[in-house]
Order: C-alpha cells, then sequence, then structure tokens
C-alpha cells in the first residue's frame, strides 16, 4: 500500500519517530483537495476543494503494521481515505491518506501550511509531544 503524506510527516526526522522507519518515497500531488493549518496546532489538515492541488510524498509499499502505527498517531481526528495522486512524471497512483474527518473540519483555519514554517517553528514543539 503507498501513503501520501501532505504534513508533519513529510520530515524524516518526524516519520521516523512516530513510525519507526522512513520507507522510500516520491514527490507527488493530490488534487481536488486543500491543505490549511489546524488552529492552535502545527500540523495541517486536508480537506476536499475543487481546483486546489496538495503538494506532499508518497510513501511506497507500506506495511500494514506500519499504516496501523500511523493510525494510532492520527488519532480521530483524521480519516484513511483512498485518493488517487500524480507524480512528478504525470503517473497517477492509487494511496491512502489522512483527510480532517467532518467533525474536526471547525478546527481548520484559513492559513495555508507550509513545510518550510514547520521546519523553522513548529517541529522542535511537536517532537517534544511526541518525546513525551
Amino acid at each position: 500500500m503507498n501513503l501520501f503524506v501532505y504534513g508533519t510527516l513529510l520530515d524524516e526526522d518526524i516519520m521516523q519517530l512516530v513510525a519507526g522507519t522512513v520507507p522510500p518515497s516520491i514527490a507527488v500531488r493530490l488534487h481536488g483537495y486543500r491543505r490549511r493549518k489546524i488552529c492552535g496546532q502545527v500540523y495541517p489538515g486536508i480537506v476536499i476543494r475543487a481546483g486546489e492541488t496538495v503538494a506532499g510524498r508518497l510513501y511506497l509499499n507500506v506495511s500494514a503494521e506500519l499504516l496501523a502505527r500511523l493510525d494510532r498517531f492520527e488519532g480521530g481526528e483524521y480519516e484513511r481515505t483512498t485518493v488517487l495522486v500524480e507524480s512528478t512524471s504525470g503517473e497517477q497512483l492509487l494511496a491512502e491518506t489522512y483527510v480532517l474527518a467532518p467533525g474536526g473540519q471547525s478546527a481548520l483555519s484559513n492559513e495555508s501550511w507550509s513545510l518550510a514554517e514547520f521546519l523553522g517553528r513548529g517541529k522542535q514543539l511537536l517532537l517534544q509531544e511526541l518525546k513525551k
């Protein structure tokens, strides 16, 4: 199974800490979705939004055991959903991803989320939280 990530799991240190491994990956895009910050958090959520695109990475051949670990990490705030992503060469690939659950969508802000900003400000906060 392939896994599309678009937020904190883009960072290999976070992926290693949460999953215990960093699977091989490629750059991809997910069309028809919007990524925004979650209010008061360092991580984002995605929701369906026609005409928008989310850049991310596709972790390849993720095991069921690894997905179960990630399901626990993502918790009830997200729902794992099957999506179609596009590689930089235009190839379309099936993947699982974590979409913000309907009950949590009110926490989605209007601010875009960026990896660079997360690495500069939020990564250390998240690492501290994960190591508790």
